[in-house]
């Protein structure tokens, strides 16, 4: 396809002037996608009154602009890889000039990325394909936000940083100075801090906490024989709810049922068909009376959970319960259940923690879980 035409330059005698012969010197680069910008220097590149015309492998490239020693195009669509040329052209005369093989790597794609939520700053990893293996090429956007790369994990992630924003946003992308790519997957930022007295208004904002909320909120809806639970959840509810109250609690970002291939759906239907798992938990994760950070940790350190006899059995004996004991390895933390014959839950580790006034939310990445009364 033409991007221009020159006509040649006419003596006195009204004859056409013959065409040089153009020549190809190099090329800004031998490696690109379709859609980015080529430019090519030598000369006789542009000649009065004439067409000039570029192929890859006969394919036509857009020419943006042409001078004698230098042409810029953008790179057609479905062209592979193959050899440089450039022709000059008037009528039915012809002359061209061979180039390098020009290599076309195929369209950079963002597979996937997790995790799917980040606070600004958290890290990204985003797992690409047809990417530049200099990160000076590649340009990633999100929520408006140029991403910073700040590493590569393997041949085929990079590592980039969240940017300070809000709300749900896509990737969108482009190498090489190539078109513009864009990913239907939505990913969600959250909030260091968000303006609310209780829990259960930080968990319906954070992003983090989807699937904790929906429990939380849905337990008419979802329990079934919901008489047998209500104790637990009510009592759950006394603290989440209260602006009033001092206590710790342990939850669960959705992470943890991601990287378990749980999805919401999946989620509602295995509360939905065993409740009764899905309740107690609650409670065992509440350390009453006391707001804990992440600083005050220390190994071997055990706390009495909300979770007692006498809330699973009233009348029962509200010394015994559950209990949260803190262990550290390799410089994390980790929180695990106590039972009331010292049986334990498997271990979760605390990832950060959030402070909602009189309440702190140190949040992991597994459910705390319960044990029997």
């Amino acid at each position: 396809m033409a991007a221009g035409l020159y006509a040649c330059k006419k003596d006195n005698n009204n004859k056409v002037l013959p065409i040089m012969e153009p020549e190809i010197r190099n090329t800004s680069r031998t490696v690109v996608q379709a859609g980015d910008t080529l430019s090519i220097y030598g000369d006789h590149l542009l000649q009065a009154n004439c067409i000039t015309e570029v192929f890859i492998h006969d394919r036509p490239c857009i020419v943006l602009k042409a001078g004698n020693d230098s042409i810029q195009v953008i790179v057609g669509p479905q062209t592979s890889t193959g050899p440089l040329r450039v022709t000059i052209g008037l009528q039915q005369t012809f002359s061209s000039a061979e180039g390098p093989v020009i290599t076309l790597l195929g369209t950079p794609l963002i597979k996937s990325f997790w995790p799917l939520y980040g606070a600004p700053g958290d890290t990204i990893a985003l797992v690409t394909e047809h990417f530049s293996s200099n990160n000076t090429e590649n340009n990633i956007f999100l929520l408006g936000a140029a991403l910073r790369i700040v590493g590569n994990n393997g041949n085929d992630t990079l590592l980039v940083t969240a940017p300070t924003a809000s709300g749900f946003g896509t990737f969108s992308w482009q190498t090489y100075n190539g078109p513009l790519y864009k990913k239907p997957d939505t990913f969600a930022m959250r909030q260091r801090s968000y303006p609310v007295q209780t829990v259960m208004e930080w968990i319906h904002l954070d992003p983090a906490f989807s699937y904790v909320d929906t429990l939380l909120r849905g337990f008419d809806d979802l329990a079934t024989n919901a008489y047998l639970f209500q104790h637990y959840y009510d009592s759950t509810l006394n603290y989440i709810t209260s602006a009033t109250r001092t206590y710790t609690m342990f939850l669960p970002a959705n992470g943890y049922y991601y990287a378990h291939g749980i999805t919401m759906a999946a989620y509602l239907q295995n509360v939905k068909a065993k409740s009764y798992q899905y309740y107690p938990p609650q409670l065992s994760a509440i350390i009453p009376g006391v707001q804990l950070s992440l600083g005050m940790l220390q190994e071997g350190d055990l706390y009495r959970s909300a979770s007692t006899q006498d809330i699973a059995f009233p009348g029962g004996d509200p010394a015994l319960g559950n209990q949260v004991q803190i262990t550290k390895e390799n410089g994390k933390i980790y929180a695990y259940v106590v039972g009331i014959d010292g049986s334990t839950a498997p271990r979760v580790e605390i990832l950060r923690e959030h402070r909602i006034g009189r309440v702190t939310i140190l949040e992991t990445d597994g459910e705390l879980g319960s044990l029997p009364l």
